[in-house]
């Protein structure tokens, strides 16, 4: 009977960062139809904690995708950002490349050294020169997950706030990142009058004014009363 591999031991650890360097691992390129020759890279950061004991921890983050448009004007994009790494901070004022998803969006390490972080990972070496190498590191202080589903629950309560329709013959509301839409048609033989004339012939008529949602940092904004830099999709 062959010998199960004994588990590596598990740590949980508080300390301050001394050193954060970013790295990249060698590039890929996409497949999908969208994506193709697209350059990607696997970006991590390469980091150090201190323990109040004076006891050093090191480890690599989980990967994030980011590309490289190379037809130019060349520019970085965060694809997938993750508890480590996300986009730049600034996202309001980026634009996307020609449609593409995510360019114009930098990345950027999610913490910087002076911080204290909490983590949690297994030894994967005791004796190196840097200190305890570990690895399956997670964050404990912070979860990226966590906080873009609490931005999705605000956009929620935002939305709910917006009336879906208004009647054809009032003037809309005006909201900060709402469009409305008048809809019209054709009414069918005996169908009653649901709008009034819209001056066009063939007895057309406006049914109701339709909301649209433009941008949703603007209505979160107008909706909690907060600045909009404070109300932009964590990234």
């Amino acid at each position: 009977m062959m010998a199960t591999k004994p588990k590596t031991e598990k740590v949980q650890v508080t300390g301050k960062v001394i050193r954060c360097k970013m790295t990249s691992q060698k590039p890929r390129f996409g497949y999908r139809v969208y994506d193709r020759g697209r350059e990607h890279n696997d970006i991590t950061l390469q980091i150090t904690l201190e323990t109040e004991e004076g006891k050093r921890y090191w480890f690599y983050t989980t990967p994030a995708d980011y590309s490289i448009n190379t037809s130019g004007p060349f520019s970085i994009a965060i694809l997938h950002p993750n508890d480590w790494i996300g986009r730049k901070k600034e996202r309001w004022d980026c634009e996307g490349f020609a449609g593409a998803r995510g360019f114009g969006h930098l990345y950027e390490s999610r913490i910087k050294e002076g911080d204290t972080i909490e983590i949690e990972g297994r030894v994967k070496n005791k004796n190196t020169k840097y200190g305890i190498l570990l690895n399956f590191v997670k964050r404990k202080d912070f979860n990226y997950d966590t906080v873009h589903r609490a931005w999705q629950d605000r956009c929620a309560a935002a939305r709910a706030t917006v009336p879906a329709t208004a009647p054809p013959d009032v003037t809309p509301p005006v909201i900060p990142g709402v469009e409305w839409h008048r809809t019209g048609g054709y009414p069918r033989e005996g169908e009653p009058d649901r709008g009034i004339p819209s001056g066009q012939p063939y007895d057309h008529r406006w049914f109701d004014w339709q909301s649209e949602v433009k941008l949703i940092e603007s209505l979160v904004a107008h909706v909690e009363g907060k600045p909009i830099e404070e109300c932009q999709e964590p990234g």
